[in-house]
């Protein structure tokens, strides 16, 4: 039976991971159309039934275990945490930092019901601010208050401290060896799911650390797993029951498998995901573009028109941070890693002079 490692060795660079991300990308536009257009998440799962209850609470912790398993695996390429740490700031921060400034400086200006005199000198304007060092505010001044989700400028960013804190608490975990023992990831990760489960007000955010390392425990175990589609068939069967038997954390630990199988899939590529991913983009602009879209345009406020002229507008946004940002950003890589060169040679020379 082929094991993960040996199918991740035989397709090299699988397509399915582009794919992933940027079919989960779109469903987070599709799952946010709901509230922005006024609806609610309630109607959703009252309609679909148990299936929406499986389906649409998967996609965020697919991201994160796709996230786990391929940052495991740029960890194993990095000499020392300083290069690991250097390269998810590049990025994660220049294209975030890019979409809070021009939610601010231009979006807000142009859509604000404020004075614009107000609006530059409110403690809002200042405060969202704050989102590029991922402090997250939600509000700017006077920006769509007549919306159904009042107020609210990108609620999506809500996922960035914790996909902060989950690279931080991978740092940890290396720190104290874990990398050597990756039963430790296991652990983490069972932990994390358990008391999602059982602790009644755990943090929402808990179920994509735990999803996150969980995409790392699979990594570090990819030469026992094997990737197998009647596995991935029984992973499914037992989410399904997760969600009848209301049991969020066996849900939670089944979406690692579920995403790696598909991620290492290899369909044939189109033009879109070539040499580019544009899912970062989608990600950050999406729910910005449902506000300002069912503000300015009447024909907009139903949840399929606003989807797909998101997905139209955010898919333009996501290229232009893509060429004009991201991959600019990347290309800082060399530089991350003569920092982390020069710090190893001063700390060789101190440990001479001692």
């Amino acid at each position: 039976m082929i094991t993960i490692e040996q199918r991740f060795a035989a397709v090299s660079r699988p397509a399915g991971f582009d794919y992933l991300r940027l079919v989960l990308a779109s469903l987070v536009i599709v799952w946010h159309s709901f509230s922005v257009t006024g609806i609610g998440y309630g109607a959703v799962f009252d309609a679909l039934g148990v299936f929406g209850e499986l389906f649409f609470p998967m996609i965020l912790g697919m991201f994160f275990a796709l996230s786990g398993f391929l940052v495991a695996g740029s960890l194993e390429r990095c000499q020392t945490l300083i290069s690991f740490m250097g390269l998810r700031v590049i990025r994660i921060y220049p294209a975030l930092a890019m979409e809070v400034l021009l939610s601010a400086f231009i979006l807000g200006p142009t859509l604000t019901q404020s004075p614009l005199g107000e609006y530059f000198t409110s403690p809002l304007f200042f405060t969202y601010l704050y989102n590029i060092l991922g402090h997250i505010h939600y509000k700017l001044p006077g920006l769509f208050l007549d919306n159904p989700v009042s107020g609210i400028v990108n609620s999506q960013l809500w996922t960035v401290p914790w996909e902060l804190g989950c690279y931080l608490s991978l740092a940890g975990l290396v720190l104290i060896g874990a990398r050597k023992w990756p039963v430790i990831f296991v652990a983490a990760m069972v932990f994390g799911a358990v008391c999602f489960n059982f602790i009644e007000h755990v943090p929402r955010g808990t179920r994509l650390l735990v999803a996150f390392f969980g995409g790392i425990s699979i990594h570090y175990y990819r030469h026992k797993l094997p990737w197998n589609l009647s596995l991935f068939l029984g992973v499914l069967v037992i989410a399904f029951a997760g969600v009848l038997l209301e049991q969020r954390g066996l849900v939670t630990l089944c979406i690692p498998y579920i995403t790696i199988y598909l991620g290492l899939c290899n369909p044939r590529r189109i033009f879109v995901i070539q040499g580019a991913d544009y899912s970062y983009g989608m990600y950050l602009y999406g729910y910005v573009i449902q506000q300002a879209l069912y503000q300015t345009l009447p024909f907009a406020r139903d949840w399929y028109t606003n989807t797909i002229l998101t997905l139209i507008v955010a898919a333009a946004f996501a290229a232009f941070s893509w060429i004009c940002v991201e991959r600019p950003a990347l290309g800082l890589r060399k530089a991350v890693f003569r920092i982390e060169a020069a710090c190893l040679r001063m700390l060789r020379r101190q440990a001479v002079t001692r």
